[in-house]
């Protein structure tokens, strides 16, 4: 997919003190009077419309925006113009108050306003609508240094806004994945590689969570101890492939010793699951200490008031033993391993040569036994995708094309297209000659449709949009479940909104876009599938329903880190709401799981980073000097 980088801008008020600001004009009491056009100007902006400060490699200084109409709206007179203060990173630190410059005007180093006859005769315009124009160039002071570009809008030479610029990161929108139908859906994630996703196919698989307590200072496991997660599993009828294990400590003691230990319990738990079968466990462990859910329990305890230190001092609290004694209750509860276990299904047949699945695929296919005849492809599947198999072997595999074995001649199809990326068209056609030989085939209908999106998609063939979405809808009828559909329906509102927006009807994209910020509860997600609709809604500068799509995963302490992070970078610029002690967990938990992740958000704006004048936040601030400096 196609990855552009959006910057948002954020207002600031205008305070009043003073300093030298060239002629700029403070509208002070008559704010309102003085700035009204322009205030009005910006609040009729569409959310399509954006603008930005770059710099070039040599220090040039531009202002960007990708509409000039509504550029032409925003400068009208020749008073009318733009001014850049320069924010420097060292403005932030770690041991004081933050050293911003004495004036009404700017935070940091102000430059020379330019109005808009300047502007125009420097002005260029791109293919793509984009138009810049050049607004000064980097003191050579400030070169070399970690800076960013806040704008001065000037309306008659009064400084009506004071925009921050918040680089968020913007990915074209796709639609979810909706598989194709086989013995069970087999979905392609964006987040799959080809490797790992060819290996998945023929798998009937499951995820399964569980959270195993640890005993303090115990590291060792033995079979006894797991027993009951391998009951659970039910490994008599399914292996496990592979586990992803978040492995957490309570907060006393030495970190390093903390994090030491965590790893020797999940991978005493990883060596006792080993015991239980042949197939080698690929796990990953993720160790840390777990301070998001101590800084949630102590509160209305008689340890809240540790929620105002910051780690180290915590740590020297709890060596006293009274403190590590009345504690405890709350400490045991955060030594754990969170444990995500992907099973395949054991099937008898795995163990047979090919000449044996071809007999016995041959005999179960003659007398109709369609659950012997299905497992058989299930591990023929499994074996060429793992490179096992070459790809023609299922030429030795015939199935005749009668309806009562139209599930295997759907699996076959199915499979070719999804491992060996045979050619969409190609793909769509051939289901619709098993429509027209299994016409009541719910899985060929549902696949049919899931290919017509990407057909539709890719201008392949004219697609009549009352007619799809009606077919869509009359799966239910051959008994697809109405979640699936409901998923369909989602990506059908997703290319319609696009057709509107390309037509400029925005008043059906906007009833489409709110369909499916609606509708999405009803269909099946995915952590994946929920990171996509955020991106989705981001695309249309959504960014509100973006947040509340993803605010009730991200509170979840094992929730996974793209979503954690996209959810932060939407957000941390909200002041509201990054003050409250939930959003405080939130981002503690972005520390715990990935701390260079977290601290290259706090980088420059236009060097990849979200903006390090997000240091502005008491508590980002105090993060980023624990953690990142």
């Amino acid at each position: 997919m196609n990855v552009r980088l959006l910057f948002l801008f954020l207002l600031m008020p205008i305070v009043s003190v003073s300093q030298g600001t060239y002629d700029l004009k403070n509208p002070k009491v008559n704010y309102r009077n003085n700035c009204e056009e322009c205030l009005n100007i910006l609040e009729r902006k569409p959310p399509e419309v954006q603008m930005s400060v770059q710099k070039d490699g040599v220090g040039n200084l531009f202002f960007v925006v990708n509409s000039e109409a509504w550029l032409d709206e925003l400068l009208r007179d020749p008073d009318d113009g733009v001014a850049v203060d320069i924010i420097c990173k060292d403005q932030y630190v770690c041991n004081g108050p933050n050293k911003f410059a004495n004036s009404w005007a700017s935070i940091g180093s102000l430059q020379p306003p330019v109005y808009k006859p300047e502007l125009y005769r420097s002005k260029v315009k791109a293919r793509n609508g984009l138009v810049a124009m050049r607004i000064g160039d980097i003191p050579q002071e400030l070169m070399n240094r970690e800076l960013e570009f806040n704008l001065l809008i000037l309306k008659n030479r009064f400084l009506c806004h004071y925009n921050k610029f918040i680089n968020i990161q913007q990915v074209k929108w796709d639609l979810l994945d909706m598989g194709l139908y086989m013995d069970t859906i087999v979905y392609k994630s964006k987040m799959d590689t080809s490797k790992n996703f060819r290996s998945s196919i023929g798998q009937i698989t499951k995820q399964m969570r569980f959270v195993v307590p640890f005993e303090k200072n115990k590291s060792v496991y033995k079979p006894k101890d797991v027993k009951p997660i391998y009951d659970s599993l039910r490994l008599n009828e399914f292996e496990i492939k592979s586990m992803n294990i978040l492995a957490y400590s309570s907060a006393e003691g030495p970190t390093d010793r903390n994090i030491q230990l965590q790893n020797e319990r999940a991978q005493s738990i990883v060596d006792v699951l080993q015991t239980f079968q042949d197939l080698k466990i690929k796990a990953s462990v993720q160790a840390n200490e777990n301070w998001v859910e101590f800084f949630t329990d102590i509160v209305n305890t008689p340890f809240s008031g540790m929620g105002a230190m910051n780690k180290a001092t915590i740590k020297e609290k709890l060596k006293e033993p009274e403190t590590a004694k009345n504690i405890e209750p709350l400490l045991i509860k955060h030594r754990k391993a969170i444990l995500i276990v992907e099973l395949g299904r054991k099937f008898t047949a795995a163990a047979y040569t090919p000449e044996q699945i071809k007999g016995l695929f041959k005999k179960a296919v003659d007398s109709n036994n369609i659950k012997e005849a299905s497992e058989l492809q299930q591990v023929v599947f499994a074996r060429i995708a793992g490179n096992k198999l070459p790809s023609d072997f299922l030429n030795e595999l015939p199935v005749p094309e009668r309806s009562e074995l139209s599930v295997l001649v759907n699996n076959q199809s199915a499979f070719r297209h999804l491992a060996e990326q045979t050619d969409l068209m190609e793909t769509y056609l051939q289901f619709k000659k098993l429509e027209q030989l299994f016409p009541k085939d719910a899985r060929v209908r549902y696949n049919i449709c899931s290919l017509k999106f990407r057909v539709w998609l890719q201008g392949k063939e004219q697609v009549n949009p009352t007619a799809f979405k009606k077919e869509i809808e009359d799966l239910k009828n051959y008994g697809i479940p109405q979640k699936l559909i409901n998923r369909m329906l989602l990506n059908y509102h997703i290319i319609m909104s696009e057709q509107y927006m390309a037509k400029r009807d925005y008043k059906n994209k906007d009833l489409s876009l709110a369909y499916i910020f609606n509708s999405f509860k009803g269909a099946p997600m995915k952590e994946d599938d929920l990171l996509s609709l955020a991106e989705y809604f981001v695309s249309y500068m959504r960014y509100d329903w973006a947040g509340q799509l993803l605010t009730p995963y991200v509170k979840k302490i094992d929730v996974g880190e793209d979503l954690l992070f996209y959810y932060l970078n939407l957000t941390i610029n909200n002041e509201a709401i990054a003050k409250t002690h939930a959003y405080r967990l939130i981002l503690l938990n972005a520390v715990n799981r990935n701390r260079a992740r977290f601290c290259k958000m706090l980088t420059p704006a236009t060097s990849g980073g979200v903006s390090f004048q997000l240091l502005d936040n008491d508590y980002v601030k105090r993060l980023n000097c624990e953690s990142c400096n």
